[in-house]
Formats: structure tokens, sequence, C-alpha cells
């Protein structure tokens, strides 16, 4: 009896210590960690408020929450459905810790997630949610 208890404790005793700070995360690719379902890295949001990230979550739900998200009707792609062009674009401006990060995507599909999560900083740092008027998101309006 007092063998079975002990396999039967062993059995049911977690296997790893629960995590005291699950949105401390370093690097994922994909996304979709902690309560705002981003990257969570902490050099991208570093000073960012609840409201962006709330922001860049309703955004992506509306949009694609998948980083690798492709649309086939037109050359938008990722979390924020990036056209080509404005992709294109936020490849020169987009800096984590002074480095560019985005230059060596092509499309926003193929960046993973923490590099969309900092053009989407850019972006709501500079006044462009606009492009994202059809969500109804915070600020886009």
């Amino acid at each position: 009896m007092i063998d079975a208890l002990i396999l039967t404790a062993a059995l049911l005793a977690p296997t790893e210590p629960p995590n005291p700070e699950p949105h401390r995360v370093t690097a994922p690719s994909r996304g979709m960690v902690g309560r705002f379902q981003d990257s969570n890295v902490a050099k991208v949001w570093a000073g960012a408020t609840a409201a962006e990230r709330m922001t860049w979550l309703c955004i992506r739900r509306h949009e694609s929450m998948s980083y690798r998200g492709d649309n086939p009707t037109s050359s938008a792609s990722g979390a924020g459905q990036w056209i080509l062009s404005t992709w294109t674009g936020l490849k020169h401006w987009v800096r984590v810790e002074g480095e560019y990060v985005a230059r060596e995507y092509h499309q926003a599909k193929d960046a993973p997630a923490w590099v969309q999560d900092a053009a989407f900083r850019h972006v709501y740092d500079h006044g462009g949610l606009s492009m994202w008027r059809g969500t109804n998101c915070p600020g886009t309006g």
C-alpha cells in the first residue's frame, strides 16, 4: 500500500517547477506567448504600455493570429497582414537596440514574431495605425 502511494505521488509530481514569471521569454520565433499572445521579447516590448500591446493583439485577432499568415489574394502576410510595399519600407526603419532587424526578411511572414512585433511598435510610435482602420481596434480610427 505504501509503495502504491509513493508511486502515485511520483507520477503526480510536476516534472518541472512552475515559471514564476511566464511573461519573461527571451526569443520565441512564432509568438503566441503570455497574456498578450505576442513574442513577449523583453528587448522589443520594453517601455510598452498594456494598451499598446492590447492594440496589437486586437489587430492580430482581426488580421491573422499567425505570424506566418499568408493572404492568397494579395501580397499581405504576417500577423498584421503587412502588404509587401509597407513591409519593404519598414525594413529601413525598424530597429531593436539600435540594430535594423527587419532588413533580412523579404516578407513579414518570413520574419520571426519578435521582428513583426518590433515593426508594429515602430508603426505605433509613429502614428501609422490607420492602415488597420477597418479593424476598429483602439487608435486605428
